[in-house]
């Protein structure tokens, strides 16, 4: 006997994937400027002369609290502190928050005399900043130190730390990301059960292999507890991470190094953000280093700082889609991200997202990897049909689209072209199909 049954048949055709050529420009990583606000200053109310730098996602925000330091932050700083967050997110620029007692190296003389003075500080600011924690990338250090650096403080030992740490995560409910300045710091808090979310920031990269943690004129009793630190110990921790650590600072002039010195040792540190002026003689050596590409050290670095996700090629093969992914950036992407299929027809009316059950977020600098992507044949739904296949990386805290490294990309990424065709296919009962 002959029958004849109903079967969609269906066929990719995969796009030109190329690699973007222009600057890569995305949330959360990249070059940033400084800017310090000194707050409880009535001159410091108007926002107006603030430049923007296109290219920059992100700003170092530095809370100069120094008028504070006997006393409880008035509505005047809250108010102000309140204004500079808001016209950040306005413009889109994601927020390094540093919030310090000292901008110019005087960390002792300016910082309160007792630790639970900066602990009312802390929580005082805490609630404001969890209400701006979508534009916040990570938190420096807490409050103490010289230039707020966690050095030259009297509120250095493991307990004061911890105790400094805890309140500023409780006092935001542990809505942000707190970075430190040291390894050390960051095995004494990841062992703290309240504290979550950790960062490394180091403002003397490259500054040499004798580079070590300055302690100024900082108590002895309290520098004790202390190890010396160098860069290399920066990269032996971090590559015996599991988790993503968020990592940035500062490139200080130091020993000559080739470009592809410099590039592998940002690799090893996977850095995610750089100060885009400091230190000016090392900032005007990668500019004038120029690569065989042509383009700059500078311009390499900045395309490449914190992740920088490619898609390389999509193929249709044993009843699924084969997507390689790589990741030409430094580090992995260090917020929770999802990454999503989205299916739409010719006209754009009909449109359908899945979840891919891809652990975009553990995709390091460096490697590459294939997510498969399951399209059940029930989904057809109709015959002669062209679907746009596009992929989608989804930050959750924000619900904010990141942008794929590849020619043409946007909010979402053209793969390919999946047609369904619609028939009658007659087979005779009994025989395989």
């Amino acid at each position: 006997m002959f029958a004849w049954t109903k079967r969609s048949r269906r066929s990719f055709h995969a796009e030109n994937l190329k690699g973007r050529q222009q600057p890569y420009v995305a949330p959360g990583r990249g070059w940033y400027h400084i800017y310090t606000f000194r707050l409880g200053r009535p001159e410091e109310t108007s926002l107006d002369w603030l430049p923007d730098y296109p290219e920059e996602t992100l700003a170092l925000v530095r809370l100069d609290i120094r008028d504070y330091a006997s006393r409880e932050l008035d509505a005047l700083a809250l108010d102000l502190a309140e204004q500079i967050f808001c016209i950040f997110r306005e413009r889109k620029k994601e927020i390094i928050l540093r919030v310090c007692y000292d901008t110019e190296g005087k960390g002792m003389e300016r910082e309160p005399q007792h630790i639970s003075m900066v602990q009312r500080h802390m929580q005082a600011l805490g609630g404001l900043a969890e209400r701006y924690a979508d534009a916040i990338l990570t938190v420096q250090g807490v409050f103490v130190g010289s230039w707020g650096e966690m050095h030259t403080s009297r509120f250095l030992r493991p307990d004061q730390i911890c105790l400094l740490a805890q309140t500023w995560q409780e006092a935001t409910h542990h809505a942000m990301t707190l970075s430190v300045r040291k390894p050390v710091h960051l095995r004494l808090l990841a062992g703290n059960e309240p504290v979550r979310g950790l960062g490394l920031y180091d403002d003397a990269m490259f500054a040499g292999d004798d580079h070590m943690g300055t302690f100024g004129d900082v108590p002895r009793e309290t520098a004790d507890w202390e190890e010396p630190w160098r860069a290399a110990d920066e990269q032996a921790y971090l590559s015996g991470q599991d988790e993503n650590i968020l990592c940035g600072g500062e490139a200080l002039a130091g020993p000559e190094l080739s470009a592809g010195e410099v590039l592998a040792e940002l690799q090893k540190m996977q850095v995610t953000y750089l100060n885009s002026i400091y230190d000016p003689a090392r900032m005007a050596e990668w500019k004038t280093c120029r690569l065989s590409s042509g383009k700059s050290l500078y311009g390499e670095i900045g395309s490449r700082l914190g992740y920088r996700i490619c898609v390389l090629d999509a193929v249709w093969k044993k009843g699924s889609l084969w997507v390689t992914l790589k990741n030409e950036g430094f580090s992995a992407i260090c917020q929770k991200t999802e990454l999503f299929l989205i299916r739409e027809t010719g006209d754009g009316k009909e449109r359908k997202m899945q979840k891919i059950p891809f652990e975009i977020c553990g995709l390091k600098g460096g490697q590459t990897d294939v997510a498969k992507v399951e399209i059940a044949s029930g989904e057809d739904g109709g015959e002669e049909k062209e679907e746009k296949l596009y992929l989608s990386m989804v930050r959750q805290k924000d619900k904010k689209p990141l942008p794929f490294a590849n020619e043409g990309a946007d909010s979402r990424l053209l793969i390919g072209r999946w047609m369904v065709q619609g028939g009658l296919h007659g087979r005779e009962k009994g025989n395989a199909d």
